[in-house]
């Protein structure tokens, strides 16, 4: 992954020259890579291209390519960790760690304080339409949790309900859902 996000990374600077969204004189912006992960096996790759290249003289190894990306494992973070982080990543993360209604209730709640922000607009439409896409893959199941006409921003929501099947999410390796009940 180091490798991959190290030529991602060149590969947007490159465009970025090409576009002329930077000059010749022009210094390249800073560019963040971030892996969000949330395998159920522990994320053992190294997390900086360094850690992937042959050992070296040390005069030499300070010419090798070095760049570090951060990682956030959903499996290792828990909820405490995740209701500090005020960003939708965190919000995500949380929604699929949901096992209860109470749970889910939670992570809306601070869905909505995080939308009550107009530069979230944007962001909250996408979300919006990947709880509709696990919502239609049937990953959620049981009773029903009714969001109200009201969008997570608190507003109209243009007449859609959000009317959510919860109980909690169905297990990939089990015909049962978190509530044992069959799909």
């Amino acid at each position: 992954m180091a490798l991959r996000l190290l030529v991602y990374v060149g590969l947007l600077y490159q465009r970025l020259i090409d576009e002329r969204q930077i000059g010749p004189r022009d210094i390249l912006p800073p560019v963040l890579p971030l892996v969000l992960y949330n395998g159920a096996k522990r994320w053992t790759a190294p997390l900086d291209v360094a850690d992937l290249l042959a050992e070296c003289p040390e005069e030499l190894a300070r010419y090798g390519p070095r760049m570090r990306y951060f990682l956030l494992d959903e499996h290792r973070t828990d909820d405490a960790e995740l209701s500090g982080m005020r960003h939708l990543a965190a919000l995500i993360f949380r929604f699929e760690q949901c096992r209860t209604r109470a749970d889910f209730k939670r992570v809306i709640d601070a869905l909505r304080a995080w939308a009550a922000a107009p530069e979230h607009r944007e962001s909250l439409k996408r979300l919006a339409q990947w709880v509709e896409m696990i919502v239609s893959r049937g990953r959620l199941s049981g009773g029903t949790l009714e969001l109200g006409r009201k969008g997570l921003d608190g507003r109209q929501d243009s007449g859609r309900l959000w009317g959510v099947n919860w109980c909690g999410w169905k297990s990939a390796k089990r015909s049962e859902n978190t509530c044992g009940e069959k799909p």
